[in-house]
C-alpha cells in the first residue's frame, strides 16, 4: 500500500514516440538532439576524467544517438511496442521496476507526456500479458501428455520448447514437444519482407478491405454465399435462422441480454463464431494497412477512433454475414447429433468440431497460404478456395463415416444430399432458365466465347431480353462459394478442342491462387497501357499531363473502395447516362447490384468489338517476331529465319483461330456478316484479314511483301551500313520464297 502510494501521480509505465513513428528519428526537434548531445558528452567526460580517449567525445555521443534512435526501435520493426519473440511469450517488461532516465533521453525518445497516451500503451501491454498468460495456461491444459512432455515422460525426437529459467514461457518452459511443434512457436506465423514488401503489403491490404468490407455488393453477396454451406452440410431446418437472428443486436454490442452474450461467448469458445476466412482475411489485411494504428499521433485520436469505430463495425457485418450459418449449421449438427442418443454436452463439442472443419474457418488456413495471402503479386483472397479445398474434403470424410455407423447413418445421407443439392442446383437454374428464354447451345456458347474471362466458364442464369432481343443474364459465381470446383469442370464441358479445355480447366484451378492481385494488375496494366476489359488506358498522343491524368484515373477507378463504385453508377443512374458502348445505366439494374444482383447484357456488337482489340495486338505480336528476327544485326543464317518464320506462323494460327471462334459466336448471337466486317474493322483488323476470316473462313495467309522489306532495309541502312542492310533484304527475300513455297 506504501508502494502504490508512493506512486500516485506518476505514470504507470513510460512511453516513447521512438517505438510507434519509424520516422522519429528525422522528426527529433534540433533542440533536443543537442540537449541530448550535451547530456552525452558530459556523462563521456566525467567518465574518462580528464584522460584521453581514442574518440572524439562529440562523434561519441551521436553514435550512441544514432543507437538509441535505431536500434529496437520502430525504425527497425512497429513491433517493438510489444515484444514476443515466440507465440504466447510474454512482454515481462511492464512487471519491471522503471529505470530512472535522464529527461535528455526521454525527450530524444520522444517521450509521450499526455496521461492518456501512457495509460492506453499500459493497458494494452497488460491486456497482452494476461492474454499470453491465459493462452500458455490453454495450450498446457489441452497439450500435457498429447503433445506437451516433461523430461521424465518425453518420447524420442523432442525438443524444448522453452529452457526451464525462461519466464516469458512459464508454464511451457522446461517442456518438450515434437520439432515441428516447437519450431511453430519460433515462427508465429511472421514473414520478414523487407521494407519495400511491407509498404506494398500496406497499400494492398487497404485496398482489399476496401474492395470487400467497404462494399455493400460484396456484403450482400457474402451472405448469400454463405447459405450454401448450410445446405452442402446438410442443415436444411432453416427454424434455426431464429436463434441467429435472436443474438443479432449481442453480436455487434456488449450491452445486449446476458443470456445472449453468453451464448456468444460459449459459441466463440468452442470456435464456431468469429472464425471466418474472409472476415478473418479483412481482419488482417486492416491490421497489414496500419490505416488504424492504436498508437495515435496526438491531436488526431478522435478521428482514428471514429475511423476504428466504422471499420469495426463493417467488419462485423461482413463476419456476421458468415457467422449467421454457421449458427444455423451448429444448431442444426447439434440436434441431429441428439438424435442419434449423444448427450447435449458431448453434442455441442461435436457439432462445433464439425462446423470448423466443413464450414471455411480462418484458423485453420495453414502457414503456407497464410504466407501468399500478403504477397501482393498472388490472387487476391487466396485463403478462401484453400479452405474450399479443405472443407469439400471433410464433408466427404465425415459423410463416409456416418453412413457406416447404423445410428448417424441417416446424418451422412442427409449431408450426402445436400452436397448433391449445392452440387446440382445452378447447373439446374442454368438449364431452367435457357428453356424458359429460348437460348440454345450456340447462343450459349457464343455469350461464353465473347465474354471477359472471368465470365467465360461461369454458370449462368438468365432473366430475360432486352427490347431490343438481346439477353439479360446474372453470373452465378459470385452465389456459389463452391465454383471454385465447377468452373473447370464447365471448362471441360464446353464444345472446344481438349487442349483448350485443358488450359482453361488449369487455369481456373491456379488463378485463385497464383493470379494477379488487384493492386498489381492495375500496375501491370498501365504498364501494358492495356485495360483487362480491353482498349488503352492512356492515348499516346496525348500529352504528358493528360496521359498523367488517365492513369491516375485507372489506377483509382481499380483500387477505390466499393461503395464508390456503386455511388458513382447510382449517380450515373440518376442522370440516365449511356455508356461508351451504348448501355445506358437505369436505376432498377444499379439498385439491384447493390443488393448483390449484377445483370449483364449480353451485346454481342460490343463484346466483338472488346475481343477483336485483342486480336489485333496479337496478330500485331505475330508480325513483330518476325521482324524482329529478319531485322537482327548480328548471323542469324537460313535455320534461323525458318524457325522464326514458324514462330510466327502458329502465333497468327491461335491468333486467327480465335477470330474464327468470335466470328462463328457472333453469328449465332445474330450479327450479319456485314455487321460483323464493319464492327472488326473499326477495332483496326485488317480489311485482308477480314476478307479471308468472314468471307471464307479461313486463317488470312502470311504476306511478307516488297514495301516491308524495302522499309526494313532503309532503316538498317542509315544505323547498320550497306552490307547489314543487304543482308537483312536477303533475309526477307528467303522468308517471302519460303512462305510461297509452302
Amino acid at each position: 500500500m506504501n508502494t502504490i502510494q508512493s506512486n500516485v501521480g506518476q505514470y504507470v509505465h513510460r512511453s516513447y514516440r521512438a517505438f510507434d513513428d519509424s520516422n522519429w528519428y528525422k522528426k527529433v526537434p534540433d533542440r533536443v538532439l543537442n540537449d541530448a548531445r550535451e547530456y552525452l558528452i558530459g556523462r563521456l567526460e566525467e567518465e574518462w576524467d580528464g584522460a584521453t580517449p581514442p574518440f572524439d567525445f562529440e562523434d561519441r555521443a551521436n553514435v550512441i544517438i544514432n543507437d538509441i534512435l535505431k536500434e529496437g526501435t520502430a525504425y527497425e520493426s512497429i513491433e517493438g511496442f510489444i515484444k514476443e519473440t515466440k507465440l504466447g511469450a510474454k512482454d515481462l517488461s511492464i512487471l519491471q521496476r522503471r529505470k530512472e532516465i535522464a529527461p535528455e533521453i526521454r525527450a530524444l525518445m520522444g517521450e509521450y507526456e499526455d496521461a492518456r497516451v501512457n495509460y492506453a500503451k499500459t493497458t494494452a501491454k497488460m491486456a497482452r500479458l494476461i492474454y499470453n498468460q491465459r493462452f500458455l495456461d490453454r495450450v498446457k491444459d489441452v497439450g500435457m501428455g498429447e503433445f506437451l512432455f516433461t523430461e521424465q515422460d518425453r518420447p524420442a525426437n523432442m525438443t524444448q520448447i522453452a529452457v526451464t529459467g525462461n519466464k516469458s514461457m512459464e508454464p511451457l518452459n522446461g517442456l518438450y514437444a515434437p520439432r515441428d511443434v516447437a519450431q511453430a512457436f519460433s515462427d508465429m506465423g511472421k514473414t520478414d519482407w523487407g521494407p519495400l514488401m511491407e509498404s506494398l503489403i500496406r497499400v494492398n491490404g487497404m485496398v482489399k478491405y476496401g474492395k470487400t468490407v467497404l462494399s455493400p455488393t460484396t456484403q450482400f453477396r457474402n451472405f448469400m454465399s454463405s447459405a450454401f454451406f448450410a445446405i452442402s452440410n446438410g442443415h436444411f431446418d432453416m427454424t434455426k435462422t431464429a436463434k441467429s437472428l435472436s443474438v443479432m443486436r449481442e453480436y455487434f454490442s456488449k450491452a445486449g441480454e446476458a443470456g445472449k452474450l453468453a451464448y456468444l461467448r460459449k459459441l466463440k469458445d468452442l470456435g464456431v463464431v468469429y472464425d471466418t476466412p474472409y472476415a478473418g482475411e479483412m481482419a488482417r489485411l486492416l491490421e497489414d494497412s496500419k490505416l488504424l494504428d492504436l498508437e495515435s499521433q496526438e491531436g488526431d485520436g478522435g478521428i482514428r477512433r471514429t475511423l476504428r469505430s466504422a471499420a469495426s463495425i463493417a467488419t462485423r457485418f461482413y463476419q456476421f454475414g458468415d457467422d449467421f450459418w454457421k449458427i444455423v449449421g451448429f444448431e442444426n449438427e447439434k440436434q441431429n447429433l441428439i438424435g442419434t442418443g449423444m448427450d447435449a454436452v458431448a453434442a455441442e463439442k461435436e457439432a462445433a468440431n464439425r462446423i470448423r472443419n466443413t464450414y471455411p474457418t480462418y484458423s485453420m488456413v495453414g502457414r503456407g497460404v497464410d504466407t501468399l495471402r500478403r504477397f501482393p503479386l498472388a490472387g487476391t483472397f487466396v485463403s478462401f478456395p484453400a479452405e474450399i479445398i479443405r472443407t469439400s474434403y471433410n464433408m466427404i470424410k465425415i459423410a463416409a463415416e456416418d453412413t457406416k455407423n447404423p445410428s448417424r447413418r441417416d446424418l451422412g445421407i442427409k449431408r450426402l444430399a445436400g452436397m448433391s443439392v449445392a452440387s446440382g442446383l445452378f447447373y439446374a437454374l442454368q438449364s431452367l432458365t435457357r428453356d424458359m428464354f429460348d437460348v440454345d447451345d450456340e447462343e450459349e456458347e457464343a455469350i461464353k466465347v465473347m465474354s471477359p474471362y472471368w465470365s467465360e466458364n461461369s454458370n449462368l442464369a438468365y432473366s430475360g431480353r432486352d427490347e431490343k432481343g438481346r439477353l439479360r443474364y446474372f453470373d452465378l459465381s459470385f452465389l456459389d462459394p463452391y465454383n471454385y470446383f465447377k468452373r473447370p469442370i464447365n471448362a471441360a464441358l464446353r464444345e472446344q478442342p481438349w487442349q483448350d479445355s485443358f488450359v482453361d480447366s488449369a487455369r481456373d484451378l491456379i488463378l485463385p491462387f497464383l493470379g494477379t492481385d488487384i493492386t498489381a494488375g492495375a500496375i501491370f496494366e498501365v504498364l501494358a497501357n492495356e485495360k483487362a476489359t480491353g482498349g488503352d488506358i492512356r492515348n499516346s498522343a496525348d500529352g504528358l499531363i493528360d496521359q498523367a491524368r488517365d492513369v491516375v484515373a485507372h489506377i483509382v477507378k481499380t483500387v477505390q473502395p466499393g461503395i464508390f463504385g456503386n455511388l458513382d453508377r447510382l449517380y450515373k443512374a440518376y442522370n440516365k447516362e449511356i455508356t461508351s458502348y451504348g448501355k445506358q445505366y437505369t436505376m432498377e439494374d444499379e439498385v439491384a447490384a447493390l443488393f448483390g444482383w449484377r445483370v449483364t447484357t449480353f451485346d454481342p456488337k460490343a463484346a466483338l468489338g472488346f475481343r477483336s482489340l485483342d486480336i489485333r495486338e496479337m496478330a500485331g505480336q505475330a508480325s513483330r517476331e518476325l521482324n524482329r528476327a529478319l531485322s537482327d544485326p548480328n548471323n542469324v543464317g537460313e535455320d534461323g529465319i525458318e524457325e522464326a518464320l514458324d514462330r510466327s506462323l502458329a502465333m497468327r494460327e491461335r491468333t486467327f483461330n480465335e477470330a474464327l471462334t468470335l466470328i462463328s459466336a457472333a453469328r449465332s448471337s445474330g450479327m450479319s456478316d456485314a455487321e460483323i466486317r464493319q464492327t472488326m474493322k473499326a477495332s483496326g483488323i485488317a480489311l485482308r484479314d477480314l476478307q479471308s476470316l468472314v468471307v471464307y473462313g479461313e486463317v488470312p495467309p502470311m504476306v511478307i511483301g516488297r514495301d516491308q522489306a524495302l522499309s526494313a532495309y532503309r532503316r538498317a541502312l542509315g544505323s547498320l551500313g550497306q552490307e547489314r542492310a543487304r543482308r537483312i533484304l536477303e533475309r526477307y527475300g528467303i522468308a517471302a520464297n519460303t512462305l510461297r513455297s509452302r
